[in-house]
């Protein structure tokens, strides 16, 4: 099953310093692809590594496993979410133009000056940008026990606006709000929370 909406950014997404930011371009407006180890690398179109990703150790896992952890008390179901496509529409990213402009340098750390070619130019994702959001469900999972009833609450949350994601969360950065019609009903009973 796939569904298909609209993820909104409620307030500026920042990722931190420069490497872990989502956009970065070099001097002449070429855009360069950057990671951020085991969760996001590249640009804006691999935000979906954020939602169900895990770094390499573990400790770090997707938005949407910890929020079914959180939530449930156990693991997100192996191969519940098999896919998540999450991409910035070019009305939200224009090429000629800059969003939020953060600059640093790299500092040589045994003389404490500026190294040379080594400054940075970071973007923060301004607030009301938009992404393409499309979920790839798997079938045998989802009609397996509640599941579609627990990850109906789940999307509720989101299209509540309910999930901050990147860097300055408690300063109210990164907010995201779903805008998705979810072709299941809402349960008559909740499941239980953990």
């Amino acid at each position: 099953m796939i569904l298909q909406g609209k993820l909104i950014a409620e307030s500026p997404i920042y990722r931190g310093n420069a490497r872990k930011t989502l956009f970065t371009r070099d001097g002449d407006g070429a855009h360069r692809l950057v990671s951020l180890p085991g969760e996001i690398s590249g640009t804006a179109q691999a935000l979906m590594d954020a939602f169900i990703g895990q770094s390499r150790n573990g400790k770090n896992i997707g938005i949407l496993n910890e929020s079914w952890q959180r939530f449930y008390g156990e693991p997100l179901p192996t191969g519940l979410i098999q896919k998540v496509e999450c991409k910035l529409q070019k009305q939200s990213y224009q090429r000629d133009g800059f969003f939020d402009l953060r600059m640093g340098i790299k500092l040589d750390e045994d003389r404490w000056a500026a190294e040379a070619n080594a400054n940075y130019k970071m973007e923060t994702l301004l607030k009301n940008s938009v992404f393409d959001f499309i979920l790839t469900l798997g079938n045998p999972a989802l009609s397996n026990g509640a599941n579609q009833d627990k990850l109906f609450y789940l999307l509720e949350e989101m299209k509540a606006g309910r999930f901050w994601f990147g860097a300055g969360k408690s300063k109210g950065l990164g907010n995201v709000r779903l805008e998705m019609d979810l072709p299941f009903e809402e349960p008559k009973k909740a499941p239980p929370l953990s």
